[in-house]
């Protein structure tokens, strides 16, 4: 007894018709089977085959570092800008890894960062979407990549199945912030604080005063 599955081409009119034929052979030597007409199975799945590829190379064409996580925080899919910026060599060193534990585990400052306590676990968890500028990635070498990213958790019939991060490297941005801050509250030659970093400091104090008579 056995199953039989063949795919071939039928010439109707001119045309070739793909065809699907499923035989049975039964324990006294007969064989029966069926065709059918797979057309549109097959341009089904050549559509899809399609889109799936569209997306990839829409995903690899962005400076933006993207991944996906599955409602355990473990990585469904990264892009080619996720391995650059971070340094990792081939998807396949991040794909299934919990993310957390891989580039988000630690503060800036060395400080552990619990799964626990990410903002972006509670965010998609509560079904809400997040952004971020203040934190770090950690690179596949251990040095750590100042970033900016925003998390959209994904929703399935009410029910949060994962959700989709998108980063970029925001080192730059910081450094240039600290330029302009620099020369805004600096003297250029002596680096000495200047009077608007005075008059800022003493607006300061006087608030925190008057916060505190108030109190």
């Amino acid at each position: 007894l056995g199953v039989f599955e063949i795919l071939f081409d039928w010439i109707k009119d001119g045309k070739k018709i793909p065809m699907e034929m499923n035989a049975v052979r039964l324990p006294n030597g007969r064989v029966y089977g069926s065709c059918r007409d797979i057309t549109e199975h097959k341009m089904a799945k050549r559509a899809l085959q399609d889109s799936e590829e569209n997306l990839h190379r829409l995903l690899n064409s962005v400076a933006e570092g993207i991944y996906g996580v599955d409602p355990e925080g473990r990585c469904t899919f990264v892009n080619s800008a996720f391995l650059r910026i971070l340094g990792f060599e081939s998807a396949s060193e991040v794909v299934g890894e919990h993310i957390h534990g891989l580039i988000h585990h630690t503060h800036a400052d060395g400080r552990q960062y619990p799964a626990t306590d990410c903002k972006m676990y509670k965010a998609f968890k509560a079904m809400e979407a997040m952004h971020a500028d203040d934190e770090v990635f950690w690179r596949r070498d251990g040095t750590a990549v100042a970033v900016e990213y925003w998390s959209h958790p994904v929703i399935k019939a009410g029910v949060v199945v994962g959700a989709v991060a998108t980063f970029l490297d925001s080192t730059e941005r910081k450094l240039a912030e600290q330029r302009v801050h620099q020369l805004a509250f600096y003297d250029a030659l002596t680096g000495l604080p200047n009077c608007r970093l005075l008059y800022d400091r003493l607006n300061q104090a006087i608030a925190v005063s008057e916060r505190n008579e108030r109190n």
